[in-house]
C-alpha cells in the first residue's frame, strides 16, 4: 500500500546466470528501476530469462563433428549438450581441443562421444589424424635394403614409400618377398628399386 499520488521505484534483480527482460502487466517497460506514480492500483510482473552462450564447433581434416554438427550453436547456461566426432575412412579421432577443452568444460577430451558444459562462449575442435602402419624391412644374406633401410618404419595410410635393395659383391638381387609382396602392395617385386603401398 502506498499513499495516493506518491512515486515509488521498483527494481528487478535477476538471479545469477539470468537476465532481466522487462516488466509486464499494467505497465510494460524495460526500465529498471521503474518509477510508478501511484494514481491507481497496479499489477506488475518482472520477467527474466536464463543466460545463453554460443558453442562454435569445427574439425580438422579426416572427420567431422556430427553432433551437434559444425557451426555456431546456442545453449542455456548449465546445459551439457552431447558432442560426437566421427572419423573418415583411414583416419582416427585424436581429441577435442579449443577454449572449451582448455577451460576443462569437456567431460572427456579423448572420447569421440562426450559432453560439454555451457557456462560461457566457447570453441570446440574435433581433431583427427590419418591412420599409420608399420613397414618392417629386412634382407637375406648377400645384400641389404638401403631405402628406407632395415628396421621398422611408420608410414601414413596410402603412402607409397620407395624401397631399394643393393646386392653385395658376387651376389645379385632376386625379388622382394613378405606380406607386402604377398598382398600385391609392391609395385614390382622383381625390381631392386620400386615402391610399396601402405594400407596395412
Amino acid at each position: 500500500w502506498y499513499a495516493a499520488d506518491s512515486n515509488i521505484a521498483v527494481t528487478a534483480l535477476p538471479d545469477p546466470n539470468y537476465h532481466f527482460l522487462g516488466w509486464t502487466g499494467d505497465i510494460v517497460s524495460t526500465n529498471n528501476p521503474l518509477n510508478i506514480p501511484m494514481d491507481k492500483p497496479y499489477t506488475l510482473t518482472a520477467d527474466f530469462e536464463i543466460d545463453t552462450y554460443t558453442l562454435t564447433v569445427s574439425s580438422t581434416a579426416g572427420g567431422s563433428a556430427t553432433t551437434p554438427g559444425e557451426g555456431i550453436f546456442t545453449n542455456d547456461f548449465g546445459a551439457t549438450p552431447t558432442i560426437i566426432a566421427v572419423s573418415n575412412a583411414n583416419y582416427h579421432f585424436l581429441y577435442w581441443s579449443g577454449t572449451a577443452a582448455d577451460a576443462g568444460k569437456v567431460a572427456d577430451t579423448n572420447a569421440e562421444s562426450t559432453t560439454v558444459t555451457t557456462d560461457g562462449d566457447y570453441t570446440l575442435v574435433a581433431n583427427f589424424a590419418i591412420d599409420t602402419y608399420l613397414l618392417t624391412v629386412s634382407s637375406t644374406a648377400g645384400g641389404s635394403a638401403t631405402t628406407p633401410g632395415e628396421g621398422v618404419f611408420t608410414n601414413d595410410y596410402g603412402a607409397t614409400p620407395a624401397i631399394s635393395a643393393v646386392s653385395n659383391a658376387n651376389y645379385h638381387f632376386l625379388y622382394w618377398s613378405g606380406t607386402a609382396a604377398d598382398a600385391g602392395k609392391v609395385a614390382d617385386t622383381n625390381a631392386e628399386s620400386t615402391t610399396v603401398t601402405t594400407d596395412g
